[in-house]
Formats: structure tokens, sequence, C-alpha cells
């Protein structure tokens, strides 16, 4: 069964690329990223051992007709995996306030857009440990917010704008008055004037949204894109092999996910990836170890370069 996975993730890389050019076409995305645990194949020091890994997603917005969902595994949290998926992209990405992405907004392609959940959780965390009155407060105007948004989220772009603007657009300049006046009575240590911190020296970025009608107030959607995979985690525990975190990334981000997130699976393009030759003949019992020493050798997977693939029998890769 594994084998029969992974020639489906070599057949249908193809379909990974149609998907990455389908969701950065699109004027503004969201992204997130979760950690996972890969195997790192070290001999000097006694074989296999876990190193971090993290996996990013990357999707549209729920305000398009056709939504769409790419994961792509990365073997660091460093900024330069983002810059390598988000090069040729133009347009708002809304992320957390992560450094990451910074490089990319400097640059001037893409506008930064923040989350105001996240805004949000640190403000009631911080009620929550100390009963402050002033986080309770700030949480409550930002409710307000939510109750315009969920009318607004119906309306068309203009639409949605025109309503942003006369409804919630005063309830954001009070919280960001309000904001600023308690933060003159606190010190810097205080655990609230922290979370007041984050939202002032953000303001621009969770504001955003305001300006923009195709902009969501939030980065849930992106959130709930990665759950599976926080969840999935606790059961297979790691990834084999750099590849095999690769290969499951594209995988994920084809024919399932992309079919859940816009209600249509995208057939005929899947089909094409693993229709095979009209000339194939069938394969012979005979010819199986050796169709998937072709294969690694063709992936180069970590696997062979390791003398570890069951595959192959622990055939080194030439």
């Amino acid at each position: 069964m594994a084998q029969w996975i992974g020639i489906c993730g070599v057949r249908l890389a193809p379909l990974a690329q149609a998907l990455k050019a389908c969701v950065l076409g699109h004027p503004v995305i969201q992204a997130e990223e979760a950690p996972m645990r890969r195997r790192w194949h070290s001999w000097r020091r006694g074989g296999a051992r876990p190193k971090k890994a993290y996996v990013r997603v990357y999707r549209t917005t729920n305000f398009v007709a056709q939504r769409a969902v790419l994961f792509d595994f990365c073997t660091s949290r460093g900024g330069e995996h983002p810059q390598r998926v988000l090069q040729d992209f133009s347009g708002t990405l809304v992320t957390d306030d992560y450094s990451g992405y910074h490089k990319l907004q400097r640059a001037g392609a893409i506008t930064g857009a923040l989350c105001m959940a996240h805004a949000r959780r640190k403000l009631l965390k911080t009620h929550k440990l100390n009963g402050s009155e002033i986080a309770a407060h700030a949480v409550a105007l930002i409710a307000q917010l939510y109750e315009v948004e969920r009318e607004a989220r119906e309306l068309e772009p203009t639409q949605r704008l025109l309503l942003r603007q006369s409804r919630a657009k005063p309830i954001a300049d009070a919280l960001h008055a309000w904001l600023l006046e308690k933060r003159q009575t606190l010190t810097k240590a205080d655990i609230t004037a922290k979370a007041i911190d984050y939202s002032l020296s953000n303001w621009r970025a969770l504001a955003h949204y305001l300006v923009d009608g195709d902009v969501p107030i939030d980065n849930n959607a992106a959130e709930n894109a990665i759950r599976p995979l926080a969840i999935g985690r606790k059961n297979w525990l790691f990834v084999g092999s750099q590849q095999a975190g690769e290969r499951a990334s594209g995988r994920d981000a084809q024919p399932d996910r992309i079919g859940q997130a816009q209600r249509a699976r995208p057939v005929g393009v899947s089909e094409g990836c693993l229709r095979a030759p009209a000339d194939a003949e069938e394969p012979r019992p005979g010819l199986a170890a050796a169709a998937q020493l072709a294969l690694c050798r063709q992936s180069r997977c970590a696997g062979c370069a390791n003398r570890g693939c069951s595959g192959c029998s622990g055939a080194s890769y030439r």
C-alpha cells in the first residue's frame, strides 16, 4: 500500500503545480503553519532520530466561489520557505504576525493583513488570568466587529466593504482609542499591556479588512484547513523522510482537500494524472521489485540513499 501511495504522489505532481497556480492566482490568500516530526538519518549518531519540520497551508478565502487549499512541506520554519512559494504572488496575504513573512511584505508586492482572532485570544487570555476589565471591554468590542462580519460575509465585496465602513469602522476606531488610552495607565511589564501592545503595534494590518472587501477579518479558515494535520500527527507520529513529507503534503493538497474546499472534485485533472499510458502493459508479478527500484531511482528516495528502502530490498541508489 505504501508503494501505491508513493506512485500516486509522483503521478499527482502535475496536479500539485496546477493547484499552486490556482491558489496564487487569487488576489487574497491565507497562510498558516503547523509543526511535525521528521525522521533524520544520521549514521554517525547511530541511526534515525526525530527532527522538527513544518507543513504550511496556503488557501483561498471563503469569499471566492472556487476554493482551494495548498500544502507545502518545509524542513524548518525559516522565512525562505514562504518566499519560495510566494515569490510570484502579488496581493494580500492574511497570516499571524510571524516574522518570516515580513521580508515579502517589505518587498512591496505583498500587503500584509493580520488575524483579528489572534488579537482577541491574547486579550481574552489576559482577562482569564487576572480578570482585567480593560481586556474584557476590548474583547466585547471585538465581539461587535464579528457581529457585523456575520452579516457582511454573505454579501458581494462592494456591499461588504460599504457595510464594514458604515458599521464596523466606528467600532474599530473606538477599540483603537480605548487601547491607546488604557495603555498609558499600565506598566510595560503588565500582562495586559503586552496584549494591548500586540494590537497597537499591528493595528494597520489588523484593520486592513476594513478597506478591502475581499479580505477576511481573521485567519480561521487557514487554521481549520491545517487542523486535520495537527490531529493526525498524533496517530502517525512522524514523517519518514523529507521526500515523504513533500509527497504527502502534495497528495493531501490534491483531490480530497480541494474537493472538500470547493465541493467539487477536479475529476478531469486527477484522472489525467493517474491514467496509465495507452500502450502500457499489465505489470507482471516478477517485475514488482524492479518497478519499485526504478521508481526509487527516478525520485532519489531517501530510503534508498540510506539503504533502508523496503521496496527495493535495501539496494543503494547509484
